[in-house]
């Protein structure tokens, strides 16, 4: 459970916070989940226009991304995408 949510659980069931101070914090966690959905939309569309751009480019990319080679093929990348993530995020800090 993410801890945003578990702190809007935690705020919404105690009796020891006030009804007035709920009112003024409730907006915000949905705008916070508002904005999470809205970015998580926004991935789902760059990965659709992603693949159809790629299946306009190559004619039997669809049929290549759903075979098991295809599959094995981008859990491969995503591996190696995350990693090399990782270890950029590291390099930041």
């Amino acid at each position: 459970m993410h801890a945003r949510f578990a702190s809007f659980l935690k705020l919404v069931s105690s009796s020891n916070i006030s009804d007035h101070w709920k009112e003024r914090v409730i907006p915000k966690y949905a705008l916070i989940i508002i904005i999470n959905a809205l970015k998580f939309l926004g991935v789902l569309c760059l990965i659709v226009v992603v693949f159809i751009g790629f299946h306009l480019l190559f004619d039997e990319f669809f049929q290549f991304s759903i075979s098991i080679v295809g599959m094995v093929e981008m859990l491969v990348f995503s591996v190696i995408y995350i990693k090399i993530r990782a270890k950029l995020i590291r390099g930041k800090r």
